[in-house]
């Protein structure tokens, strides 16, 4: 079982945190890994071509992200394996459906596994319609992640088929996705994946049409809407403490005052020499306290009140990627409001840092108070 570290954590953070930019600025599919050993972690981005929201209301644009503390890129991963069958089974000419369903699929599986993309993120898609009788229409789509080969893709897309017929042959509609490929389709369409595509005719043995597009979830029966979940990433580092508490995925359990911020919380545990109090009492005892307090450490310079004591992202980053660094001693953090707490502290012999500090005042902002 992969037991998650400190180091782990931080990776983690780091490649994920760029993960989004790296694959809008590449066409739709990145892959990347950071760190060395056993803390080195590997991640993927891929968005469906096609899915960009085309109005306000329409806001997500449909993306898979895989990471694992294993090098995956270029492997055919069938397990684990998730499905969404929709409950209504198909009603007509079942026979019938099943048939045309069954050619269909066929068709799509070649035109994934074999497409010439015009992006990166279109290689192994494909999306196309088929017509049934009643002016009705099987929309369909399949996505291989561009890493494997076209082999791969294909065995893995049949594998999805095979199953869906095995369990819910005859259903509406539904998807099957595995860690490298995924397939849906559906009797009404979805998302923007056939805005430009013909529905062909009933099949006769001439190949469907493709376009492009990956992963997407499912969404409800047809009511007007669609939902998706797909995932989108932002990092906005503002203070330290942040950079360190995200990365090892801790959070502050307690506050004792109302007005206690988390800097100041930080702070006050660190000269207590309780720094670990920080930590949610569900970790239990499954981290390394030494890398926790290191990362506090590191979290507390990055809030310093003079600005030229804040360590710039590129030494962050390198802090938090080596013990061996030795780390400046932190003073207390800028916009820091002394207590009586923290009086109590001082007569107790803990680092005291002189008179109260009624405000600070940094190269980002000033701070003026006023009664009311």
């Amino acid at each position: 079982m992969w037991r998650v570290t400190v180091t782990c954590a931080i990776n983690r953070l780091l490649v994920l945190s760029t993960l989004a930019s790296n694959v809008s600025s590449r066409e739709g599919y990145y892959n990347a890994s950071v760190g060395e050993g056993p803390g080195r972690i590997y991640a993927l981005g891929l968005c469906l071509p096609g899915t960009e929201p085309r109005s306000e209301d329409d806001t997500n644009t449909i993306c898979f992200v895989r990471y694992s503390n294993r090098s995956f890129f270029n492997q055919i991963d069938l397990r684990p394996r998730e499905e969404f069958i929709y409950d209504l089974d198909f009603i007509g000419d079942v026979a019938k459906y099943k048939r045309t369903w069954g050619g269909f699929m066929e068709r799509m599986i070649s035109a994934a596994s074999s497409s010439s993309p015009v992006s990166l993120s279109g290689r192994h898609y494909a999306a196309n319609t088929t017509s049934l009788s009643g002016s009705r229409t099987i929309y369909a789509l399949m996505q291989c992640i561009p890493g494997i080969s076209s082999a791969d893709c294909s065995a893995c897309l049949q594998e999805n088929v095979r199953y869906y017929q095995s369990c819910c042959g005859g259903k509406q509609g539904g998807s099957v996705r595995r860690p490298v490929c995924f397939f849906r389709f559906d009797l009404y369409r979805f998302r923007n994946a056939f805005h430009n595509i013909a529905s062909s005719p009933p099949p006769q043995s001439s190949q469907d049409r493709q376009e492009l597009q990956p992963t997407t979830p499912p969404p409800p029966p047809p009511d007007g809407k669609t939902i998706s979940t797909g995932v989108r990433m932002a990092l906005i580092v503002s203070t330290g403490i942040f950079i360190a508490l995200l990365a090892l995925g801790l959070f502050v359990f307690k506050r004792r005052q109302s007005y206690n911020t988390l800097n100041r919380e930080a702070w006050r545990l660190w000269r207590k020499g309780s720094a670990l109090e920080l930590l949610d009492p569900a970790f239990g005892q499954r981290y390394q306290s030494e890398e926790v307090r290191r990362c506090i450490h590191i979290a507390l310079l990055c809030v310093q009140k003079d600005s030229g004591d804040r360590p710039m992202m590129s030494k962050i980053i390198l802090l938090l990627s080596s013990s061996k660094i030795t780390l400046q001693r932190p003073h207390a953090p800028g916009f820091y409001f002394q207590s009586s707490m923290d009086q109590d502290l001082e007569a107790e012999g803990l680092d005291s840092f002189g008179k109260q500090i009624h405000c600070s005042v940094n190269d980002a902002s000033i701070t003026e108070l006023d009664p009311r």
